[in-house]
């Protein structure tokens, strides 16, 4: 009789709690989320373990931390994909500070260089939008103000890309015509177009089309012999040539004294003598027969009229020849008349 009101009792203490507590763990059934475990109940600690041990139906709250799987092995976890677990394991890591995990050159403690925009150290900015991008990898470039696309020493500016007005050549020499730069043609007028500090006709690139035809004056006459090219009149040039002897002043084609052809440098050369011009006549001069040659055109002296024998003609040979003959016989004749006997 005890045994069984015994049983009944426990029975009573059983239903008066919620039900039986298979597990022992002091938690019924209908308190107890998993009644075959003993470490999950109400009162216990919820670990790392895909269960819900406190029976708060969350699994491993608090417990798991967040993971970023790390591709290129650079220490730095790729932001777009987070994960959680319990342990960190290999290939993650416990920080999204790569903005790039497929190169391990790209990081949150990379150094920005000039790139071409790659974000290199993760911060939102690239290039020349960081601050923090390093000098030594920028390009120098220089201001341009006549847009020819060559800039001065005396506007550089550092950066990755060419700011707006910037070119990377400081090669202009005059950075306010725009005709003027190293890919400029070098023309007559005074300036150096190319850039490269020869001007007009000291510089063998000149345009041959600017340059005009002057002639070597060396005796300073106005008048040059030798042709040659230069951009303007200077001394010991002339715009007229022809000068027969450029070293002397006085022979040249504008002294009307002075006869300046080639035929007064032929006779003159030969015979010591000026030629006359032509249709003139030769003129003596006081001090004897030979006559005085005035200039003109190559020709050979002749005498004028006064200082010439006159000459007699018959209208053909063969009556010359007869009045010769006749002659001879008449003389031959007289001589023997006047022999003494």
């Amino acid at each position: 009789m005890l045994m069984l009101l015994a049983a009944l009792g426990c029975t009573k203490d059983v239903l008066d709690s919620g039900g039986p507590d298979a597990d022992g763990d002091g938690f019924h059934a209908s308190e107890d989320c998993d009644d075959d475990n003993a470490d999950a109940n109400p009162d216990a600690v919820e670990t790392c373990d895909e269960v819900d041990n406190d029976c708060d139906d969350l699994v491993d709250e608090g417990t798991t931390i967040d993971l970023w799987p790390d591709a290129d092995g650079d220490g730095f976890g790729d932001v777009n994909s987070p994960t959680t677990g319990c342990t960190q394991g290999s290939g993650f890591v416990v920080n999204d500070d790569d903005c790039d995990d497929t190169n391990a050159e790209i990081n949150a403690e990379a150094t920005e260089i000039c790139n071409g925009g790659i974000d290199d150290d993760c911060d939102g900015n690239a290039d020349d939008d960081d601050n923090d991008t390093d000098a030594s990898t920028e390009t120098i470039w220089y201001g341009d103000a006549d847009g020819d696309g060559y800039g001065t020493s005396s506007s550089p500016l550092p950066a990755c890309e060419a700011p707006s007005g910037y070119v990377a050549s400081d090669a202009d020499c005059n950075d306010a015509v725009a005709e003027i730069n190293p890919d400029a043609q070098e023309i007559c007028n005074n300036l150096d177009d190319d850039c490269d500090e020869l001007i007009d006709g000291d510089d063998d690139s000149i345009d041959p089309s600017s340059v005009s035809t002057f002639y070597v004056d060396a005796d300073g006459d106005g008048y040059g012999a030798e042709e040659t090219l230069a951009c303007e009149l200077t001394d010991g040039l002339a715009e007229v040539g022809e000068d027969c002897d450029d070293t002397n002043a006085d022979a040249n084609p504008g002294n009307t004294d002075e006869s300046c052809t080639d035929s007064t440098r032929t006779v003159m050369a030969t015979t010591g003598r000026e030629p006359r011009t032509a249709g003139s006549s030769p003129t003596r001069t006081a001090a004897g027969p030979r006559p005085t040659w005035t200039g003109g055109p190559r020709a050979s002296p002749v005498l004028s009229t006064s200082a010439r024998a006159p000459s007699h003609r018959t209208s053909s040979s063969s009556t010359t020849s007869t009045s010769s003959d006749s002659a001879r016989r008449r003389r031959s004749s007289t001589a023997t008349r006047r022999r003494p006997s």
